[in-house]
């Protein structure tokens, strides 16, 4: 009888296949209902904070209209149409707790503070150099994804964003 790939290898090939990454990879549970701001609503990050803190030049691209575009708050894409970098708001340290806890770790087996970025504040990595954050300050908070396309951007420019953001959103 063959053998059954496990699920973790099915989530990481379907991350490859997706570009690196994908909106399987992002948790869903703690942002994603009622409640999220739509990115019309949401002023926490601007293309002008994502270039002057990483260079790329960015334009604000709709939810879903790019494969890992999955950010309720903002998403940036590559002149290319490419997402660059997803960006979910948490209203609560509740928020904040469930998303910590929604991250799948077999899909980010790593997690370590990432400092200077908030109160709390957390970066999640996998495989392929797949990262993700969640971070707070007092009861804001943020999930932040770099997608395939921001693969250059560093864990203290991410930190640099993500303290722009919750600087924002307070």
């Amino acid at each position: 009888m063959p053998r059954m790939p496990s699920t973790s290898a099915l989530v990481i090939a379907t991350l490859a296949a997706c570009g690196g990454r994908g909106d399987s990879a992002r948790p869903e549970t703690a942002t994603g209902g009622a409640g999220s701001a739509g990115a019309t609503d949401c002023k926490m990050l601007t293309a002008t904070d994502v270039k002057a803190v990483t260079g790329a030049d960015v334009r604000p691209i709709p939810r879903l209209s790019a494969v890992g575009a999955g950010g309720t708050c903002i998403n940036f894409g590559t002149a290319e149409g490419k997402a660059y970098l997803g960006l979910s708001r948490l209203m609560s340290k509740t928020q904040y707790d469930l998303a910590v806890k929604a991250v799948p770790a077999d899909v980010y087996p790593t997690r370590q503070p990432l400092p200077g970025a908030g109160d709390e504040a957390i970066l999640f990595t996998g495989p392929g150099h797949i990262r993700y954050v969640v971070a707070r300050q007092g009861d804001v908070g943020v999930e932040m994804f770099p997608l395939s396309s921001a693969s250059s951007v560093t864990d203290e420019q991410l930190a640099q964003l993500v303290k722009r953001a919750l600087a924002a959103g307070r």
